[in-house]
C-alpha cells in the first residue's frame, strides 16, 4: 500500500492486517493472529514524505521491515483501518485511504 506524502490530520493512526485463513478468521503466525502498526511505530517514510506498507509473508529486507504487515503466503488478507477522532472529510467520504495494490 503506497500512501501520499506525510499523512494529513484525517489519515489513519493504526492499520491492522489479519491474515484470513477462511472468511471471518485469522491464520496463526509467529507474531500472533494480527500485527498492528500505529503512530508509535518507527515507520520509514520515503524522501518525498510518502509511505509504503508491505503486506507479505516474508521480510522485504531489513530496510523495509519496519513497514511490513505480515500476511499469509496465500495472499488472503483482510485489512482494517481505524481512524480515531476522524475529521469531517473522513466521516463524509471526502477522504479515502489509498488503494491497496500489488507492488511491481
Amino acid at each position: 500500500m503506497h500512501g501520499p506524502a506525510r499523512p494529513t490530520s484525517c489519515a489513519p493512526r493504526q492499520l491492522r492486517a489479519p491474515a484470513a485463513a477462511r472468511p471471518g478468521s485469522c491464520a496463526p503466525r509467529p507474531l500472533g493472529p494480527t500485527h498492528t502498526t500505529s503512530d508509535r511505530d518507527p515507520l520509514k517514510f520515503a524522501p518525498d514524505g510518502s509511505l509504503m506498507l508491505y503486506l507479505q509473508p516474508d521480510s522485504p529486507g531489513a530496510e523495509k521491515e519496519p513497514n511490513r504487515l505480515p500476511g499469509p503466503a496465500s495472499g488472503g488478507v483482510a485489512m482494517t483501518m481505524r481512524v480515531s477522532a476522524p475529521k469531517p472529510q473522513v466521516r463524509d467520504g471526502r477522504w479515502a485511504p489509498p488503494a491497496v495494490r500489488k507492488a511491481a
